[in-house]
């Protein structure tokens, strides 16, 4: 496979419309879940979603193999739908209903990526390392089963996005993958949609146990704050959709115009109202510095002064804040919502293993050691429960080498794209837009090591994407320099031949 970007046509930014299936699976998806709502049995209404999910993941096979520019939509979709509230099935032990949906889109792209070839270049090699030191980790892990059954997904997804970036040769294309990542986005936009509008006003109290079979669009948590969460089980599942279709849309926006520029538009403000709801402060802090970041890099010391000023106007407006509003703001600012206690300990459990690690993402199943501070029932859903740490995730995972080594592939294609004068698949925007609100939000929040849910799957898309393009541009300039050398040996021995002559 030749790799040299700009060997294909452009694909026309106006074939990211929705066609006619799309409707009709987004119209029936949602009629459902009203039916779901409405209905006092749910057997029925979950045998004719079960129909239709089995004919939809058919269609959706055949869709992506013809044109794997929509495996980015179909994976969006996969990783959120399974942990809708409305399905009346234990949230926590839902894989029944994600792995057929997970390995019908995914396992496809396994043999069609090795065939390629690029999975043993560059970075791409060294996450099959990772991998493979993850899959060594299992052995000694503390929940094998958890650990293997997190690995399998966390390849299969890198390899479906590995997939898609092999397939893009220039920076239309890269728009046209981005347009229909937001698509997924839009799709469950409006199911969040109608859950604000046709869910009951019920509330959850959000703890270990949360995973209920009711349906809550609320969700109370320790404080006492009630926080929207729609049809997800977590009101910050709110704030990461609001966080991507944010992101995405400023790194998509120049490729839109006229209706479809109005429909972005459309999209971002609803996700931030969605997010405001949901009361999700690390969302809204990652977004804004990535599109800090980008306006300092973009218009040097007149985005500085820009961001500058908007700083200033946000500290002005928190101290013209009546003092219940500021308390309200800071609640818990000093500990990051009880977070430091939780990263003290886990810091502890990294020194007491830092070359190996306890196990590939065995998260909060450190918890249940009988030395950590806090028993409140929020810790005891063993693994299940988030490290709420990105970076001590791996560490913990899999020991601190790991993790430098993560950081180094992770940065390692964006370091290179920086040091080129040339972006013509215009990546750079999407650094500051999605890997550093990523990077500042994997503080505070689990899962950056792993392509999952839609953060995850944006953060790894763009990855795969700017490593396409180095090995690319690498590959383009091997064989132009090799064409120089011969074209002036060819050179030499014409005249070394014309002074024989003479």
């Amino acid at each position: 496979m030749d790799f040299a970007p700009g060997n294909r046509q452009p694909v026309p930014l106006t074939s990211t419309r929705l066609n006619r299936p799309i409707v009709v699976l987004i119209a029936l998806l949602a009629a459902i879940l009203v039916v779901a709502l409405l209905a006092n049995g749910r057997r029925g209404v979950l045998a004719l979603a079960g129909v239709a999910g089995i004919g939809g993941l058919a269609w959706a096979v055949r869709r992506v193999s013809l044109d794997p520019f929509w495996l980015i939509f179909a994976l969006v979709l996969e990783e959120t739908c399974p942990y809708l509230n409305v399905l009346p099935f234990d949230s926590s032990s839902r894989w029944w209903l994600r792995y057929p949906l997970l390995l019908g889109l995914c396992m496809p792209a396994v043999p069609a990526i090795w065939k390629s070839g690029i999975l043993k270049r560059g970075y791409f090699l060294g996450y099959l390392i990772y991998f493979g030191w993850a899959a060594v980790s299992i052995s000694f892990s503390k929940y094998p089963a958890v650990s293997a059954g997190r690995l399998l997904p966390t390849v299969l997804l890198f390899c479906a996005l590995s997939l898609i970036a092999c397939k893009v040769r220039s920076g239309s294309d890269v728009q046209t993958v981005l347009g229909r990542y937001l698509m997924g986005c839009g799709v469950l936009l409006a199911l969040t949609a109608v859950a604000a509008i046709a869910f009951p006003n019920s509330v959850s109290i959000e703890s270990a146990e949360h995973a209920t079979t009711e349906v809550f669009s609320w969700v109370q948590d320790e404080d006492g704050l009630v926080r929207f969460s729609g049809f997800f089980s977590q009101a910050n599942d709110v704030g990461s959709l609001m966080l991507v279709t944010v992101c995405a849309g400023l790194g998509h926006w120049h490729a839109t115009s006229g209706r479809r520029r109005q429909l972005l538009a459309i999209a971002m403000i609803v996700s931030v109202i969605f997010g405001l709801m949901a009361d999700s402060r690390s969302a809204f802090v990652a977004s804004a510095a990535g599109a800090a970041s980008f306006a300092i890099w973009k218009y040097r010391f007149r985005g500085f002064a820009a961001c500058l000023c908007v700083g200033v106007l946000l500290v002005g407006i928190y101290y013209a804040m009546g003092e219940g509003q500021r308390t309200y703001v800071n609640r818990d600012i000093d500990t990051f919502t009880g977070r430091t206690t939780v990263w003290q300990f886990e810091m502890s459990k990294v020194a007491q293993s830092p070359l190996l690690g306890y196990g590939f993402d065995v998260e909060g199943g450190l918890f249940e050691d009988r030395y950590f501070p806090d028993w409140t029932e929020f810790f005891e859903g063993g693994p299940l429960v988030e490290l709420h740490n990105g970076y001590l995730s791996i560490a913990i995972g899999m020991g601190f080498p790991a993790l430098m080594f993560w950081l180094f592939l992770l940065l390692g294609p964006w370091i290179s794209l920086f040091r080129r004068e040339d972006d013509n698949w215009h990546l750079k925007p999407l650094f500051f837009f999605v890997v550093v609100p990523a990077l500042l939000r994997a503080f505070v929040e689990s899962g950056i090591g792993e392509p999952r849910y839609p953060e995850g799957l944006l953060l790894f898309l763009c990855w795969t994407l700017a490593e396409r393009y180095r090995l690319g541009r690498r590959a383009a300039e091997a064989s132009e320099r090799s064409t120089k050398r011969v074209s002036s040996g060819v050179n030499f021995r014409r005249l070394l031949a014309e002074d024989r002559a003479v």
